[in-house]
């Protein structure tokens, strides 16, 4: 069990939102999983964000946390366009 843990943590992650704002965590997003993201208020992209994903979350898990992270909210208008709102950060 060991040696399964230890391999997945050296595991390079699918996904690191390394990005210190969330608008090129978005870009990110939008061009890995070929889907489009619109920031309702522009200030939602001043937003910092730091996270590591696997290769097995989906585009909706991945936008949740990162929804969490920073208080905002998403509604998905079609199965590639999604839409986040929220007060954002300045």
């Amino acid at each position: 069990m060991r040696a399964v843990v230890t391999a997945i943590q050296s595991m390079p992650p699918a996904l690191l939102a390394k990005y210190p704002f969330s608008c090129e965590a978005v870009a990110e997003l939008e061009k890995r999983f070929g889907i489009s993201i619109r920031l309702e208020n522009p200030d939602l992209g001043n937003c910092r964000v730091t996270a590591s994903f696997l290769h097995r979350e989906t585009p909706e898990e991945i936008i949740k946390v990162l929804c969490g992270i920073n208080r905002m909210q998403y509604r998905v208008e079609t199965n590639n366009n999604i839409v986040l709102t929220g007060e954002g950060c300045r």
